[in-house]
């Protein structure tokens, strides 16, 4: 009888310690998990200051001030913020990503709005919201891409994804931040171009402008591009194109059909390409023409005549004596005393 209270002792301390022991593992592993998602969220420390609070201090080389003391202090903090941040390299881009999709929750919004509310209204109180403002964060991210510059090129199949995703600010992030790392993104924003997401084929396009002549490669798909249907991706295919060729004879019959298209916003630096292609581009001078007669936008209608001014000067002299003629003749408002 007493031996088989005894082992059923021993099987109650066997069956208590393998739970305390399960517990204590559970308990490590949680602690490491936790550990793990702190520095990846935070980022390691750099001469005593985590990754975050590093790149806060980039937002110092925007600002401007008057004051030389200022100027120096925000300098000097700018500067040491980037080696910081290039000290910690490619660990730096969970962080830098995780920023860029960021958003503010329906509920942060409506705090924030009515603490703005309540600030607007009277001047005695003041409520600061301590909720960290979404732009603010897209802004902290991107300025860690910008100071890694071309290190940062690990992250590029993310940023491919983020292009294609419902999250529009996320994706016009990317955009920013595929600039800042460079060219090497080219191959894969190629491919972003045939994407059936026109919203991310616009801003695959948007980006490889930026790389001016060095996205030579994607003339061929750009091209294609401006007889899309998707309007946005017409314009962004032609601003691309704007800045990557130099190509006359390709680029302006390309550009006069663009542009006969009424329903595309054309960029002004459109008109500068074909401004710069002075008489070479004579071909446009037509649907110029049409433009500044048709008096679609303000904005456009003088780009459009700019252009017209450098590739036939004697058209150009004659419409822009007609907008002058115009405008001298159009009613002026009465003088009220």
């Amino acid at each position: 009888m007493n031996s088989t209270k005894q082992e059923r002792c021993k099987k109650r301390q066997v069956i208590v310690r393998a739970f305390a022991i399960g517990c204590l593992l559970v308990v490590i592993v949680v602690c490491g998990l936790f550990v793990t998602f702190w520095k990846n969220y935070l980022g390691d420390e750099y001469q005593g200051r985590k990754l975050l609070e590093w790149a806060v201090d980039l937002s110092f080389g925007n600002e401007e001030t008057t004051e030389d003391l200022t100027a120096r202090s925000n300098v000097e903090r700018y500067e040491a913020a980037v080696k910081a941040v290039r000290h910690f390299g490619t660990n730096a881009l969970p962080l830098a990503l995780r920023l860029c999709r960021a958003k503010n929750s329906t509920l942060e919004v409506k705090l924030m709005t009515l603490c703005d509310d309540f600030n607007s209204k009277q001047s005695k109180y003041h409520l600061d919201r301590d909720i960290p403002d979404a732009e603010n964060k897209w802004r902290t991210g991107l300025n860690i891409f910008r100071a890694l510059g071309s290190n940062a090129a690990p992250a590029i199949p993310t940023l491919i994804e983020y292009l294609d995703r419902d999250n529009s600010a996320a994706a016009n992030n990317a955009t920013a931040a595929l600039y800042y790392i460079g060219p090497a993104a080219i191959p894969e924003l190629l491919v972003v171009l045939t994407n059936k997401n026109k919203s991310a084929a616009s801003l695959a396009a948007f980006c490889l402008g930026k790389y001016g002549s060095n996205s030579t490669v994607a003339v061929p798909l750009l091209l294609k591009c401006l007889d899309d249907g998707d309007a946005h991706l017409r314009d962004s295919a032609a601003y691309a194109l704007a800045l990557i060729s130099d190509d006359a004879e390709t680029l302006v019959p390309a550009l006069v059909r663009y542009l006969q298209l009424k329903q595309n916003r054309p960029h002004p630096d459109v008109f500068m390409k074909l401004r710069s292609f002075g008489t070479n581009a004579t071909q446009a001078v037509p649907v110029l023409i049409e433009i500044i007669e048709s008096k679609s936008g303000v904005l456009i209608s003088r780009n459009a005549l700019t252009a017209l001014e450098t590739i036939d000067p004697e058209r150009g002299k004659r419409y822009k004596a007609k907008q002058a003629d115009h405008k001298a003749n159009e009613p002026q408002p009465a003088y009220i005393p």
